[in-house]
């Protein structure tokens, strides 16, 4: 549950004052995804124009912990990426050694399904 019901009515009340002009005027279709593209255009420059405030494009970072934390993904050199990274990798090629692809399931219920569709389709006049 949000602990911050002022962001919430915040946020209404932006939705409020930008859908009250829209419905009087009547704007629907392609001009009312202009108007919410401009709204997101309008929220990004002010959340970059604000950067003391709310940290910039990049939002807001935390203050880097010292040693190592594994929960956290901070680590103090390279080395541990690379061991995790390689972890990875032999876990794959165990899989694929043991013939247990994952991403096989996936690829030939898309193949079967073209064939399917292939078999249905009528034929062309």
């Amino acid at each position: 549950m949000d602990r911050h019901p002022d962001r919430l009515v915040c946020a209404g009340a932006l939705a409020l004052v930008v859908a009250y002009p829209c419905f009087r005027f009547r704007i629907t279709g392609h001009y009312f995804v202009l108007v919410t593209l401009a709204l997101s255009g309008i929220v990004l420059q002010v959340i970059t124009a604000t950067r003391d405030w709310t940290g910039g494009s990049l939002g807001y970072t935390p203050e880097r912990t010292k040693g190592n934390h594994l929960l956290a993904l901070q680590f103090d050199d390279k080395t541990t990426w690379y061991l995790i990274a390689l972890g990875v990798w032999a876990r794959r090629a165990c899989d694929l050694a043991h013939g247990r692809p994952q991403h096989g399931r996936a690829m030939r219920s898309r193949r079967s399904r073209r064939t399917r569709m292939r078999r249905r389709r009528p034929a062309s006049t």
